[in-house]
């Protein structure tokens, strides 16, 4: 049986879920190092070819301080034309919402999403060593009528381009 804080399966301490900041030290990849052992100094183009189905997943029960749930995959996909960054719906795309629906849902859902978009930025915008031309393509996004916020998607979109940037490069 396992204690207060502690995981199922380990019987070790589990670490409370918290936002970290996802600046230049947490870029598992040439951030930290050369891609090619310093050898030139152009920058590495992301991603060099589609990485699909990254997920991210933050999923904090809620405490004294809030939860946090936001559940998001993406497809990162290279763009041609100059370098830059965008997250683009499918044309497919489809909306289910609780029984009131409507704008006011619409207006978070999108807010959320905004707060996703920031999260990859500042995680992509490295230090000059990675040349993003990326369209990062929704897929799937889960949101709590609660738990659902702006920090937890934050936290969720430097999760998914931490998680492509170290299928692309290998994890530091």
């Amino acid at each position: 049986m396992h204690g207060p804080g502690t995981g199922p399966r380990t019987g070790r301490r589990m670490r409370p879920g918290r936002a970290r900041d996802v600046g230049r030290s947490d870029v598992p990849c040439a951030a930290r190092g050369s891609y090619d052992g310093g050898m030139s100094a152009d920058p590495v183009r992301f991603p060099p070819e589609p990485v699909r189905e990254v997920e991210a997943r933050v999923l904090r029960q809620a405490g004294g301080c809030g939860g946090g749930v936001a559940v998001v995959a993406v497809d990162f996909e290279p763009r041609t034309g100059p370098a830059g960054f965008e997250l683009v719906l499918p044309d497919d795309v489809r909306f289910r919402f609780g029984a009131a629906g409507g704008d006011e849902d619409y207006r978070q859902v999108f807010g959320l999403l905004a707060a996703f978009d920031e999260g990859m930025r500042e995680v992509l915008a490295g230090d000059g060593r990675i040349a993003v031309h990326c369209r990062a393509v929704l897929r799937r996004v889960v949101v709590h009528p609660v738990d659902s916020h702006d920090r937890a998607f934050r936290e969720a979109g430097g999760i998914a381009a931490r998680t492509a940037l170290a299928r692309v490069f290998g994890a530091s």
